[in-house]
């Protein structure tokens, strides 16, 4: 006899197998066959319907990622739009605009301080000058700021 698990060659009139333990009863051949096609289908069924929850699953995280994504696309939008709207009512039309802009008003800046400059350099100009007067006038002898004749002694050595 047959074992009908392990396949092993048994003696006739033994009740298990000698390799394996399972029982020879030739009633259980029939029923060892409908009890593996029947778990073979259970199996097969609770495989599909745990990939169909996989699946589904796998879906329902993709839509939400995806709705996320999308809803911060949109925020993203509506702030950019409301900048370029703000932008083109003050008269803004391109990057160029606000650098222009800014490079005028730093011309006229530099502009007004060059002539503080120019103002500042004349006034010292004009300070320098009288202290030269006066530094000349303090080195002249006296007889040249009165109108007497002037005179000077030499010392002979």
């Amino acid at each position: 006899m047959e074992c009908i698990k392990c396949r092993a060659p048994n003696p006739e009139g033994k009740k298990y197998c000698g390799d394996c333990g399972t029982p020879l009863d030739l009633n259980l051949g029939p029923l060892k066959s409908l009890l593996e096609s029947s778990v073979r289908d259970q199996v097969q069924s609770s495989l599909k319907e745990y990939f169909r929850d996989q699946k589904a699953a796998e879906f329902d995280i993709t839509e939400r990622v995806t709705n996320r994504l999308l809803g911060w696309a949109k925020i993203l939008g509506v702030v950019f739009g409301a900048i370029l709207l703000i932008l083109g009512a003050v008269g803004i039309k391109s990057f160029s605009d606000v650098t222009g802009d800014a490079k005028k008003q730093i011309d006229s800046q530099v502009g007004k301080k060059k002539e503080e400059i120019g103002k500042l350099v004349k006034e010292v100009d004009t300070g320098a000058d009288e202290i030269r007067k006066a530094r000349d006038n303090a080195k002249q002898p006296a007889c040249r700021k009165s109108t007497s004749p002037c005179v000077t002694t030499a010392t002979i050595s």
